[in-house]
């Protein structure tokens, strides 16, 4: 089960890969998105996720991939999920962090920052506060500095300068900055996975 969808990539390259009964979940689903989707065999929905009722204890993994940091009620999605799932099932996330090096850059600037669509931006903290109280077991996450959030970041406190650095360079520098982010512990995406025991 995907929550929020959106392309529908990655469900239609589960699809190729031979997995059955999957499912899609986007608040806005666009028609070119849904015929593709349930012309593989992907089951779609919309609406508010919320109130729509899905099949409990049925799915092997639930993913939300940048979708976390939109969410109105964070906690009750993660309690859903943990329905949904399988004893043994997998919830995997990936989103930009509260606590990144961009905002240590400029909390102003960041580029993670982006009002009003990110509603949240949680920290590995408090995102393993809302997975435990929802009854999730066995968290595993792993901080990723991403040069391109850290440099849009940096472009946007020299902007006020007149002042635009290329791209490429941050690319260049990803290595460095890779560095940098394990040395201080910090990312600008924690990618996450959890189980439901």
């Amino acid at each position: 089960f995907e929550v929020g969808y959106g392309s529908g990539n990655w469900l239609r390259a589960m699809a190729q890969l031979g997995y059955h009964n999957l499912y899609g979940y986007d608040i806005d689903a666009n028609s070119e998105n849904v015929e593709s989707l349930e012309s593989a065999g992907i089951n779609v929905t919309s609406g508010i996720f919320l109130d729509n009722e899905y099949p409990q204890e049925f799915f092997d993994c639930i993913r939300l991939e940048h979708v976390f940091e939109h969410l109105i009620e964070p906690q009750l999605v993660l309690e859903k999920c943990w329905h949904m799932l399988k004893p043994g099932g997998l919830l995997v996330m990936n989103f930009p962090v509260g606590n990144s090096i961009s905002f240590k850059i400029s909390v102003i600037h960041s580029s993670i920052r982006v009002s009003p669509m990110h509603l949240y931006l949680h920290t590995s903290e408090s995102i393993q506060l809302l997975l435990k109280k929802a009854k999730f077991k066995n968290i595993r996450s792993k901080l990723y500095p991403v040069s391109l959030v850290g440099g849009a970041t940096l472009n946007g406190v020299l902007a006020e300068r007149n002042i635009k650095i290329p791209s490429k360079v941050f690319i260049a520098l990803a290595p460095i900055y890779n560095v940098l982010g394990q040395l201080a512990k910090k990312g600008d995406h924690i990618t996450l996975v959890a189980s439901k025991l």
